[in-house]
């Protein structure tokens, strides 16, 4: 479903019936044509009518049908490549996205396990400020350090979910305009 992928398939699509095309010209081409008119003149009538079929053969254009045909298969040749390339390269993007999602995923985690660690820090250190066991710098170095664990935890769920979104984009699951 990724958009690159849709357009080398499209492309290779076009360039098959670029062969398609430039095999028609070693066929013949049949032309049809017909009238019919009527003249009239002193109260007398004149139909007439005229048919026929033209058949042509394209046999002396210096090889351009030849060159032609071979150059659309060519074409045919690089876009298949070109499509594979494509394939590939978004093989791996998605294999380099899954793994920085999973990282980005396992960094979160990580960094909200600080985070409830700093929470239960600054708790304690309420306790032990409030019967005087510390003094108000190293409790503000709690509160601190809290703000600091929070920030990182926001910033690492951020992370990881860019990472996920960037993975749906490659997938073709989300469009960004």
């Amino acid at each position: 479903n990724n958009a690159s992928l849709g357009i080398e398939e499209r492309r290779r699509r076009v360039e098959d019936l670029n062969v398609d095309l430039a095999r028609a010209a070693f066929w013949p081409t049949v032309t049809a044509f017909g009238s019919l008119s009527h003249t009239w003149s002193d109260k007398k009538d004149f139909p007439s009518s005229a048919a026929g079929l033209t058949l042509n053969f394209n046999l002396l254009n210096g090889l351009r049908d030849v060159v032609a045909a071979k150059n659309a298969g060519l074409s045919l040749q690089n876009s298949e490549i070109t499509k594979k390339q494509t394939e590939l390269l978004l093989e791996s993007l998605v294999f380099q996205q899954w793994n920085n999602a999973k990282n980005a995923r396992e960094e979160a985690l990580f960094e909200a396990e600080g985070f409830q660690l700093a929470k239960d820090n600054l708790s304690l250190s309420t306790q032990q400020f409030d019967l005087g066991k510390i003094d108000d710098t190293q409790f503000r170095d709690a509160q601190q350090a809290l703000t600091r664990a929070q920030a990182k935890h926001n910033t690492a769920k951020f992370r990881s979910l860019v990472a996920r979104s960037e993975l749906e984009r490659l997938a073709g699951k989300l469009k960004l305009e």
